[in-house]
């Protein structure tokens, strides 16, 4: 059986799993962007529509707010 893979950005360094379980995002530190993926209720990864967003130089780390409001 194969691994599963997703592309994402040059050098792929921090991940993070938002608190609901619905999205993930990958920093990418040479080209300076955030990757971002829906989470499937099977676990598997898409690409969102807008599949990178700036970050700024060396982003490493990702933090995410959920509000409940």
């Amino acid at each position: 059986m194969a691994t599963p893979t997703v592309v994402t950005g040059s050098l792929p360094f921090g991940i993070h799993a938002e608190a609901t379980g619905k999205f993930v995002y990958v920093s990418n530190v040479v080209d300076q962007t955030i990757s971002q993926f829906d989470i499937g209720v099977d676990g598997s990864l898409t690409i969102k529509t807008t599949p990178t967003v700036a970050s700024g130089t060396n982003a490493r780390t990702i933090v995410t707010h959920v509000s409940y409001e």
